[in-house]
Parts: C-alpha cells; structure tokens; sequence
C-alpha cells in the first residue's frame, strides 16, 4: 500500500530501538498502532527533524480504523486504509 502511494518502504519493519530510531529521519514519519500520546515522553523521537517540522501522521492505536485495516490487509480493507491516509499525508509533506 504504501509503495503504491510512492513512499519508500526498508525491506523490513520492526520497532526500532532508542539508539535506532534515527532511520525514521525522512520527508515524513508515518506511525502506526502508537498514539502521539504514547510518543510524547520520547525525546529521542522528538529530537528527529520529521518530528520537529510537523511531518508525522499518528494513525492511532491498535484500536483505530487504520490499525484494523492495514493489520487485515485485504483487498476489501486496503481501500479503507489508503483513503484514511493519502490525505493525511498530503497535508503533512505541504
């Protein structure tokens, strides 16, 4: 989904580690199944550029309609899931 929408995807993801999480320093950060409340007291996070200059689109928890429809992945939920995010994340890389 996200390839399709032009975004460059590491072969693999995985929660990254505090001494790791500079790899998420790009145009924008994505992030999924975590709040920007459950972020908030991550300095090393809150330290990268994306973060600094407002290029983060928090989808919401486990429990959000983005989590349900990218965690699915079917052909009936990536449509749901594209919908909620392509402009989100137009807004974000203005």
């Amino acid at each position: 989904m996200f390839s399709g929408l032009g975004i460059t995807v590491p072969a693999t993801t995985e929660t990254l580690s505090n001494e790791t999480q500079s790899q998420l320093d790009k145009d924008a950060i994505v992030v999924i199944r975590r709040t920007k409340e459950q972020l908030a007291g991550n300095a090393v996070f809150h330290g990268l550029k994306a973060v600094t200059a407002g290029r983060v689109v928090y989808t919401g928890g486990y429990e959000s309609e983005f989590a349900g429809a990218i965690g699915f992945g079917s052909p009936l939920s990536l449509p749901t899931a594209i919908d909620d995010i392509a402009p989100r994340l137009a807004a974000v890389l203005r």
